[in-house]
C-alpha cells in the first residue's frame, strides 16, 4: 500500500538522502498512499513505482537546467525500456512525469522548459502533468509548464463534496491565450505523510497536490483497462482530453465546454472505472482501437458521474 522508488537522479546540490524541503515527499504519497480526503484514508494509486529525480534542491528552488535535465532523464529511461521490449507495467518503464512545480509564464513557446515537456510527450510518449499554479483568483496566472498545450494542466477544488473552484487555483487563459487548466482535482486540505519522521502526517493546500492526484489515478485506470484488455493496454490524459467534457463534471451553471477555472471539469473516475471493467470487446480491437472506439463506447453512460 506504499510508494517505493525504484530508481534515483539528483540534478540538485542538495542530498537525496533526507528530503529537507518536503515538498517531494509529500507529492509522492499523494500519488501512491494513504492520502485524507472526505474524512476517509484512501490511497490515489497503491504501491505505484516511483522515480526519484530530484530537481528541487533544499530551499524549494530549481533552475531550468535541473528541470531540463530531471525531464531528459526520464526520457532517456523511457527510450531504453522501449529498446529493451518493456512493457509499460514494468518498474523501469516510466509513463508519467509530475510536475508539482513552476514559474511565470514567459509566453514564449520556444522556452526550454516547455520544449523539453513537448518533447516528452510527443516524442516518448511520456503523459507531462503540472501544477496549474497557487495565484488566483486573478486571470493569467498558470504557471510555466502548465501553461503549454501538450502538458496537462491540473487546478484545485475544494476538498468537500461540491465543486467549489480553490480561491488559490491559477487561472487562465495563458499569455498565448490557452484555455487552461485542463483538470481540477481536490487540492486543499490534503494530509500527507511528512518527511521529519515516519508516522507523522501534515496537511496542505496546493495545485501542486492536486497535480499528482491525477498523475495517481493514472495508475487505477491503466490497472482496471489492463485486466480488462490486457497488457498492452495504453491509457494518456493527452489523448483523453479529446472526449474530456463528456467524462468529466462540473458545478451547475459553469460553462459546458472548457472554461479558464475548472478546465474541463473534475475527471468522473469511478464512471471510468467502472465503465472499463464492464465493456469487454476483444483485446486486439480495443488496443487497436483507443482511444476513439474506447472512449465513444463509454461516453454514453459517462456523462456527469462523479467520483
Amino acid at each position: 500500500m506504499t510508494a517505493y522508488g525504484i530508481y534515483e537522479a539528483n540534478f540538485t546540490e542538495s542530498p537525496t538522502s533526507d528530503d529537507i524541503f518536503g515538498h517531494g515527499t509529500q507529492v509522492a504519497f499523494v500519488v501512491a498512499g494513504g492520502m485524507h480526503v472526505l474524512g476517509e484514508k484512501a490511497g490515489v494509486s497503491p504501491g505505484a513505482s516511483i522515480m526519484n529525480i530530484k530537481v528541487i534542491d533544499d530551499e524549494g528552488l530549481g533552475s531550468d537546467e535541473s528541470i531540463i535535465l530531471g525531464i531528459d532523464k526520464v526520457c532517456d529511461l523511457a527510450e531504453v525500456a522501449r529498446k529493451n521490449g518493456l512493457w509499460p507495467t514494468d518498474d523501469m518503464c516510466p509513463n508519467v512525469i509530475n510536475l508539482s512545480l513552476g514559474g511565470e509564464d514567459d509566453g514564449d513557446e520556444d522556452n526550454p522548459v516547455r520544449t523539453a515537456c513537448r518533447q516528452a510527450s510527443i516524442d516518448y510518449g511520456l503523459d507531462v502533468i503540472a501544477a496549474a499554479g497557487n495565484s488566483g483568483p486573478k486571470m493569467t496566472t498558470i504557471m510555466l509548464p502548465a501553461c503549454d498545450p501538450e502538458v496537462v494542466a491540473v487546478g484545485a477544488i475544494e476538498t468537500a463534496e461540491e465543486l467549489v473552484i480553490w480561491e488559490k487555483s491559477s487561472r487562465g487563459p495563458t499569455v498565448q491565450g490557452e484555455t487552461k487548466p485542463d483538470f481540477v482535482l481536490w487540492g486543499t486540505n490534503i494530509e500527507m505523510a511528512s518527511h521529519r519522521m515516519d508516522d507523522e502526517y501534515v496537511t496542505k493546500s496546493g495545485t501542486s497536490f492536486a497535480a499528482p492526484m491525477l498523475s495517481g489515478l493514472t495508475g487505477l485506470l491503466w490497472e482496471s483497462g489492463r485486466r480488462a484488455y490486457g497488457e498492452g493496454w495504453p491509457f494518456r490524459w493527452t489523448q483523453v482530453r479529446e472526449f474530456a467534457p463528456y467524462i468529466s463534471t462540473k458545478p451547475q451553471g459553469s460553462p459546458v465546454k472548457k472554461d479558464n477555472a475548472y478546465g474541463f471539469g473534475l475527471p468522473a473516475m469511478g464512471t471510468m472505472l467502472g465503465q472499463m471493467v464492464s465493456e469487454r470487446t476483444p483485446v486486439e480491437e480495443t488496443m487497436e482501437a483507443f482511444p476513439v472506439m474506447l472512449m465513444m463506447g463509454m461516453i454514453a453512460r459517462m456523462a456527469g458521474g462523479m467520483l
